[in-house]
């Protein structure tokens, strides 16, 4: 039932669990226990002409795309996991990505698994999040709190084993 409720809610398609984590955790409503935001998962982004000689490349992709309450401002969130980021070469290719970005107006910001899951690290990018975007960040209730700990056990379990009976 919970794994048929999270999927009503689209938010695209993910190259990886930790996107997927990371678009319900920022995605999903604070009455759900996310963020609220609007948010799109590896979005196209047709670079500029200092974009394309930045990176080389005609198109990007962010792993998060999320937007103000308003429209008015975009932030990229780039997933870095070990498994595809760890090569320097990769690094190299993020680099140019995020300096075209920025050049095109973009804010970005990178997350680590580690600070999705972490229950203080999240809670310090959440407010990150919410200051690019709106200027501020409105604080949770103990209610929503509670809602947004039931939804990170959820979301932090082993996935491997959802299904079983």
């Amino acid at each position: 039932m919970r794994l048929l409720r999270a999927t009503q809610d689209y938010f695209g398609c993910a190259r990886s669990p930790f996107e997927v984590r990371a678009a319900l955790q920022y995605g999903l409503s604070r009455l759900r226990g996310g963020e609220g935001r609007a948010v799109r998962l590896d979005e196209r982004i047709d670079l500029s002409r200092s974009g394309r000689i930045l990176t080389g490349q005609s198109v990007c992709y962010a792993d998060l795309l999320a937007e103000s309450l308003d429209g008015s401002r975009q932030l990229v969130l780039e997933c870095q996991s070990r498994l595809i980021h760890s090569a320097a070469d990769r690094q190299l290719l993020d680099f140019d990505r995020q300096a075209a970005l920025q050049a095109m107006g973009y804010e970005y910001i990178t997350l680590t698994y580690a600070q999705l899951r972490d229950d203080a690290r999240h809670r310090e990018m959440a407010e990150l999040v919410g200051m690019k975007l709106e200027g501020r960040y409105l604080e949770k209730s103990a209610l929503l709190m509670e809602r947004e700990r039931a939804l990170r056990r959820e979301l932090f379990c082993d996935w491997r084993r959802l299904g079983e009976v």
